[in-house]
């Protein structure tokens, strides 16, 4: 047996005259019951509570009947999307009809007048009866999707915020030169592609007189990249022992047991990475350099000549037992090393012109770098200028990978030690 189709009524003051119309409308209709006809002020305080089932509210106005009257009730129509049918008598002031056909117009109510045939009235209400149960479905889906919706955007509130906390914690992490390197000057220019970087790099004074620098790429970017140089950051062997007795590992030897304990852990997953290590002795300047299958550094010489220093060495977690050649250089004043991910690649990409740049243009640009970080400019201030120039290309708040640059400078003697950037 279906179920009947429960109906209130709301009466404003001198509603009266449209009673017999309205219930006319209500007798053309099949199944319906009557559940109660009450004042405007007690069917708003009903509807607000949720006493009792409701299918069509019935609001007849009188004569009289000022629109700011209705407002509550017609407000709590529009919040709960109930099915609301306005009965006005053929003497409501134009104004008021006006202001209450605009609402029942925006609101999707009906509004008949006591002149109007109740035989079409009680066509059209059901018809509205009819599709309410659809109106009712969809409501409900939109309100679980609703809250679906917050729910999603909290958790990406929370994934945002333990990204940031990663990023902070990444660049904690950075070994960086303090105060006391002797005569070199170092720096690091970092972009991560995202939150954190696959890009790893450190700065560390091993002894009175070795500095150690190091800068690998693990293949991708994002949170697995930067996963991976956690391993490589704990897993790169600089020294052997503690105290004065303990030996500094030379930069292929380094590599190369980098590179075996990579395969134990990660062998099999498809993944490596690419490097450079090396160390420079603070007063004499001798350096050794050892590369992983990673773009060759740039050597700036004081008299214009400008090097690449390629030691042939393969990507890191390929196989086992690899050796890594070394190459020896000796530094003098206003001569500079920048190291640099392949991220300078597209750095100067414009957008839309992928991979179409000079294929030189990245390398003028370090080449720049590690002639002004060993002038006047010094490091910070040939890294500031670099960076302007990335902040200028369209498109450099969100590139495709990590831009990272490590400078080791000689200064003119005399001068201060600067911390790096």
């Amino acid at each position: 047996m279906a179920s009947k189709t429960s109906i209130w009524i709301a009466t404003a003051p001198g509603s009266g005259c449209v009673s017999s119309w309205t219930d006319a409308v209500l007798g053309s209709l099949e199944s319906v019951e009557l559940r109660g006809r009450e004042p405007v002020d007690e069917a708003t305080s009903r509807l607000r509570d949720g006493d009792g089932a409701l299918d069509l509210l019935v609001i007849e106005m009188g004569p009289r009947t000022a629109a700011r009257e209705l407002s509550a009730l017609l407000g709590l129509v529009r919040a709960k999307a109930r099915p609301t049918a306005i009965v006005a008598p053929g003497g409501l002031d134009a104004s008021v009809r006006r202001r209450v056909a605009l609402a029942a117009s925006t609101d999707g109510l009906l509004l008949f007048t006591e002149s109007d045939d109740p035989r079409e009235a009680a066509k059209q209400v059901a018809a509205v009866l009819q599709r309410q149960p659809l109106i009712d479905r969809l409501r409900e889906e939109l309100l679980l999707s609703s809250v679906g919706e917050r729910r999603v955007s909290k958790e990406l509130e929370i994934v945002h915020e333990e990204l940031s906390w990663a990023a902070r914690m990444q660049g904690d992490l950075v070994l960086r030169p303090g105060e006391g390197i002797g005569r070199v000057d170092a720096g690091v220019l970092s972009r991560p592609a995202t939150y954190v970087s696959g890009d790893l790099f450190d700065i560390e004074k091993l002894d009175d007189h070795t500095l150690s620098f190091f800068l690998a790429d693990a293949v991708g970017h994002g949170v697995p990249a930067a996963m991976m140089t956690l391993f490589l950051s704990s897993a790169m062997p600089k020294v052997d022992g503690y105290g004065p007795k303990g030996r500094i590992v030379p930069p292929g030897e380094a590599l190369t047991r980098l590179n075996n304990a990579f395969l134990r852990r990660a062998g099999g997953t498809g993944r490596f990475a690419t490097g450079v290590y090396g160390l420079i002795h603070t007063e004499t300047l001798e350096t050794r350099i050892a590369t992983a299958g990673h773009p060759p550094p740039i050597l700036s010489r004081r008299d214009g000549r400008v090097e690449r220093i390629d030691t042939g060495g393969p990507l890191l977690g390929v196989f086992e037992e690899q050796m890594f050649p070394e190459v020896e250089i000796s530094l003098a004043e206003h001569e500079s090393i920048v190291l640099y991910s392949d991220g300078f690649e597209t750095a100067f990409d414009r957008p839309g012109e992928k991979g179409q740049a000079d294929p030189d243009e990245y390398v003028r640009r370090l080449t720049a770098l590690g002639v002004n970080a060993a002038g006047p400019l010094a490091v910070r201030g040939a890294i500031a200028a670099l960076e302007r120039e990335i902040d200028a290309f369209a498109g450099s708040l969100h590139r495709d990978d990590d831009v990272t640059a490590l400078v080791i400078s000689v200064p003119e003697r005399g001068g201060e030690a600067r911390e790096a950037a």
